[in-house]
Formats: C-alpha cells, structure tokens, sequence
C-alpha cells in the first residue's frame, strides 16, 4: 500500500533523527557546549516534518479512513494510543524549547538537566512509536481497510506528497537529515 510505503519512509528519517539527537544528548551529557543553534532547527524539523508533513497524513488521511471504516476498535486503538502518544510527544517538544529557553537566560544545570531529559523523553517515545505504527497499527489497518479504502488512502498521499510546498518541505528537511554529523 503506496500510502503506508510513505509513512514507512518518514519513519525511517524520523528514527534516524532521534539517533542524532541521542548523540547530541551524549555531548550534552559528557559536559560539551549545549548547542542551541542545532536543538532549535530540531524543533523546527519536529515540529513541521514530524508533525506537520507525517503526523498530519497518519491522522488526516490514515486513521480517520481506518476509524471510518473499522469503527470502534480501530477508534480505540487510533485515540487511546497513537494521537495520546503524538499529543505527549508535542509536550516534550514544547518543555524541550522552554528548557532551552530557560537555559539562555541562566545556563544552570538543572536547566542542563531538563534538555536531556526531554530530548531523551522524545527519542525513546518516538523510536517506540514508530515501532508499533510499523509493526501493528499499519499492518492492521492494511488487513482491515477495504479496497475502496485502500485506494483513497493512497490516492490522498499521492495528492500530499505531489502538492509543492509538501515536496519543498520534504526535500528542506531530507537534506537536514542527510547533512547530519551523525549520518551512520
């Protein structure tokens, strides 16, 4: 299914970030200059390639076919688990940005403290995330969807992944990812 292929794809970038963020939380951790400039444009990419661009196909396009179609388990599984997860991921991003806010103004471990604990939050709830979308939310829905789902499911993603700032956000963020240090 061309449409979970996509959000397969954005997955793979995502973990990939989380990796770089984790190595920046190393440096951060092993006393070296916390750098602002970087954790700000990974907000940025947060906030408008995770959320924006991936999240808003998973919950606009996606999940709302799945609820449509599957009902209430699918409800149960779309609203009980994956939009409570991306609702608290948004939450460490917004304490991540007040953290790094906090520590301009005074440059104090406990501020120190709290930007690791947030970025690391973030790593390991998206890494988790990703997982079970790809393992169990996709899956079930690629079982459960009819094929008139299926087939609007991805003509949907075609329509987002086609339209031009879609591809120039894509394409921003493909080569922030690629121009990582941490790039394995």
């Amino acid at each position: 299914m061309y449409g979970i292929e996509i959000l397969e794809r954005d997955h793979r970038n995502i973990v990939h970030f989380t990796d770089c963020l984790e190595e920046e939380a190393l440096k951060i951790l092993q006393g070296q200059e916390i750098n602002l400039d970087y954790l700000r444009e990974s907000i940025r990419f947060i906030r408008l390639f995770c959320d924006k661009y991936h999240h808003q196909k998973e919950e606009d396009l996606l999940f709302k076919r799945m609820v449509f179609e599957i009902g209430d388990l699918a409800k149960k599984l779309i609203h009980n688990g994956m939009l409570v997860e991306h609702n608290l991921a948004r939450s460490y991003v917004l304490k991540l940005e007040e953290s790094l806010e906090a520590y301009e103004k005074s440059p104090e471990d406990i501020h120190r403290l709290n930007i690791l604990s947030y970025i690391m939050a973030y790593v390991h709830l998206l890494r988790d995330h990703a997982n079970r979308e790809n393992v169990a939310v996709y899956p079930f829905g690629e079982n459960h969807l009819s094929q008139e789902g299926k087939d609007w499911v991805d003509e949907e993603t075609r329509k987002f992944e086609e339209d031009p700032q879609t591809k120039a956000l894509y394409e921003e963020f493909a080569s922030f990812i690629e121009e990582n240090p941490y790039r394995a």
